[in-house]
């Protein structure tokens, strides 16, 4: 461990990249009665695309992206934010009857208190 910062030592660890990439691969058909069919299936087997040792990333194999290609893909783009927001005057009538309903809470309170 880091005396400073009590974390591991970065040339104490190693990390991977891994690339999931689909391979096509030929299985037995299930359904058909003859030995010969063959069902043609996708699965995704992983890939160490780059490892993390010494504090540097060493590339071992390009990275695939969804598209196919290891051209990596453009930044998504900013989300604008839609507070949706009450309007002003729902919130004054809402904030109205919430301070009405405090006040008569305390109202009767009070004299409930009273008339004891």
């Amino acid at each position: 461990l880091d005396p400073n910062t009590g974390t591991r030592i970065a040339n104490s660890t190693l990390f991977r990249l891994i690339n999931f990439v689909e391979e096509e691969i030929e299985m037995p058909d299930d359904e058909s009665s003859s030995t010969t069919a063959t069902t043609k299936r996708i699965r995704f087997k992983p890939v160490n695309a780059a490892i993390f040792n010494q504090g540097q990333w060493e590339p071992l194999q390009p990275y695939i992206f969804n598209d196919g290609s290891t051209k990596v893909p453009p930044d998504i783009p900013t989300v604008q934010l839609d507070s949706n927001t009450i309007a002003t005057p729902v919130r004054a009538i809402a904030l109205s009857f919430y301070a009405s309903s405090i006040a008569l809470a305390l109202t009767l309170a009070a004299w409930t208190w009273r008339k004891r």
